[in-house]
């Protein structure tokens, strides 16, 4: 979105494509940050993005299970990866911690993507909307600044 590039002159810290970590920004720059998302909204340009995002995310692929490997039943295989994962607590999703306390079988239901062997592309898991950029930056106008953790 065209809102990146001024909008990273105002953040300290880290900034990774995934997460941004750092200082945060005081009031007047969570104002300005405001100020500048609003102009995006104004524009139109914030809703093209998000109907161009839509339309990229549309023509994502499905991408293969990570327990079941796409076969949409467990092997002994699988089972051995969720005892370790049980094992660590390495737990991906509330589905998955309460299947904490179910005994898997071979060739029962894959618990990740029900039998489908496939799951939908992580990107779709992160929605965009010009009500949440509208959300935000009335956040940013009032909070007085914030920290970013």
């Amino acid at each position: 979105m065209v809102v990146v590039a001024p909008a990273r002159r105002l953040l300290r810290g880290d900034s990774t494509r995934y997460r941004i970590t750092g200082d945060g920004l005081g009031s007047d720059d969570s104002r300005a940050l405001a100020d500048v998302l609003q102009r995006e909204i104004n524009s139109g340009r914030c809703e093209a993005y998000a109907k161009i995002r839509e339309a990229e995310l549309a023509t994502l692929p499905n991408r293969l299970c990570d327990y079941c490997a796409g076969a949409g039943e467990l092997t002994t295989q699988h089972i051995k990866l969720i005892e370790e994962r049980r094992a660590t607590f390495q737990i991906g999703s509330v589905d998955e911690f309460f299947g904490l306390m179910h005994k898997f079988r071979v060739g029962e239901k894959c618990p990740c993507c029900k039998g489908t062997g496939s799951l939908e592309p992580r990107a779709r898991s992160y929605p965009f909307s010009v009500e949440n950029v509208q959300g935000f930056a009335a956040f940013l106008r009032s909070c007085g600044g914030f920290r970013i953790c």
